[in-house]
Order: C-alpha cells, then structure tokens, then sequence
C-alpha cells in the first residue's frame, strides 16, 4: 500500500475508534476490538503522523466509553513516526493526577512509560524539566514514604518538600 494510502487507512480506522469511543458499548453497532486491532497493528508498522498521534494522544487522556483493554492497546502502540511536538508531550502530562476526568492510573502508567520511551524524539524536550515540579508533585506520598523507616518521615512533610 502506499504511504499516502497508508496514512489514509490509519485516519478512517482513528474516525471510527474515536466515534465508538463516544457510544456506550451496548449502543454501538459495531464490536470495536477489531478495529482497535488493526489500528494498532497499522501504527506499529507504520508509525503515527503528528496529526493521527494527536488525535490518539486526545482520545487516551479524555474520558470516553473505551474499554481499558483496547485503550492499553492505543497507548503502547503509540509509535511516533516523525519528531512529538511539544503540545503532544504537555496534554500527556497535563493528563496525569487524580480525578474523575483524567485517565485510569494504568493508562496513566503507560503514558508515563511512553513519554519517558519517545524522550529522543521530542521536539523539545526541555518542556520536562519545566514540568518537573508538576510530574514530582503527582507522586504517590504512600509510594515515597515507604523508602524511608525513620518515624519523622510522615505524608504532610513530604508533601510540604
């Protein structure tokens, strides 16, 4: 196939995931897993434009109807095929934290592993170390006390840090 034709099939099957994205899945008409599949499998072998990965990168980090199989599935199948432009990387971590609008703390996970796997193909990748104070504030205080046995260490203190 063509690279343009290519590019094409990888648009179609982004439309139709992000518009089943919006039904419930009883409301749809379609089982959307294949489609998932091949997408997926067309993005691993093929690469995302900028364009189709920002679409994707949208579609992980706002709530939708997606099941968390075949978001797992987006989200490590994000395959840049040229340079991540820095908006890209900003709604990534912009997506991270809790509340009932951002994304499952594993698809959380997996986005965390994909920025820090496509560091080489940022356009820029000095926007983390802007963001470096957000990324450590979302850290987990539980996660981080438990490094530490000393009884002074309590949450409210790393916090305050």
């Amino acid at each position: 196939m063509a690279p343009s034709g290519r590019d094409e099939n990888i648009r179609l099957l982004i439309a139709d995931v992000v518009q089943a994205s919006k039904l419930p899945p009883k409301s749809r008409t379609i089982n959307i897993k294949p489609v998932v599949a091949e997408l997926t499998s067309a993005a691993y072998e093929h690469g995302l434009l900028p364009d189709a990965l920002s679409d994707l990168i949208d579609l992980v980090t706002t709530p939708n109807h997606l099941d968390q199989a075949s978001l797992a599935a987006i989200v490590r199948n994000l395959y840049p095929a040229t340079r991540v432009s820095r908006d890209v990387g900003l709604r990534v971590v912009g997506s991270f934290g809790h509340g009932r609008l951002k994304p499952s703390l594993n698809i959380q996970a997996a986005l965390l592993r994909w920025l820090i796997l496509v560091y080489h193909a940022l356009e820029s990748p000095g926007f983390l170390s802007q963001a470096y104070q957000v990324l450590f504030c979302l850290l987990d205080t539980a996660a981080t006390s438990i490094g530490y046995k000393e009884k002074h260490v309590k949450p409210f203190r790393i916090q305050n840090l």
